[in-house]
């Protein structure tokens, strides 16, 4: 899955207590963002994302949220950055959600599915450069998706243990 289970220890923490920690998480891949969630099973004061990426890569963002964000902001930045075989200028871009009071989500009776309802951020790569820095978009509608699936060669084909493929 996309979740990391870290455990941390706070001794001396009593019902009641509020607790403020904060950590970054570094990754190689502009494909995949770690999506965010704003709830819990406990209510959240303060709950805050920020994601770091180079314009030549475009998101689309996904936030099926009840509650409104509090606070979003956008800023950008030139710099020079290694891409391929040298460095190249670009625009880095730097984008931040936070909700506020967050309520922590409950057990509801007859939801089957209650991560359905974490108010949560996600991304799905839209953009990204193919060789040569032409730009390539790689789910632009559903006619394109199934036209990118099924000109793969190996879609279609059962893959067995041994690298054999069976149609």
């Amino acid at each position: 899955g996309d979740r990391v289970v870290e455990k941390v220890a706070f001794p001396d923490v009593r019902e009641g207590s509020i607790i403020e920690y904060s950590y970054s998480l570094k990754s190689g891949s502009l494909g995949y963002l770690v999506p965010w969630d704003f709830q819990c099973a406990y209510p959240c004061l303060w709950s805050q994302y920020s994601i770091v990426f180079p314009d030549m890569f475009d998101y689309l963002i996904m936030s099926g949220t009840a509650l409104s964000f509090d606070e979003m902001t956008t800023m950008s930045a030139k710099k020079e950055i290694w891409m391929g075989n040298g460095n190249v200028d670009a625009n880095i871009w730097t984008k931040r959600w936070v909700m506020k009071n967050v309520p922590p989500i409950r057990e509801e009776p007859f939801v089957s599915c209650m991560d359905d309802h974490i108010e949560r951020i996600s991304f799905q790569l839209s953009t990204f450069p193919s060789r040569y820095f032409f730009s390539f978009s790689p789910l632009t509608n559903w006619a394109g998706a199934t036209n990118q699936l099924l000109d793969l060669p190996f879609f279609g084909t059962f893959q067995v243990s041994d690298r054999k493929s069976v149609v």
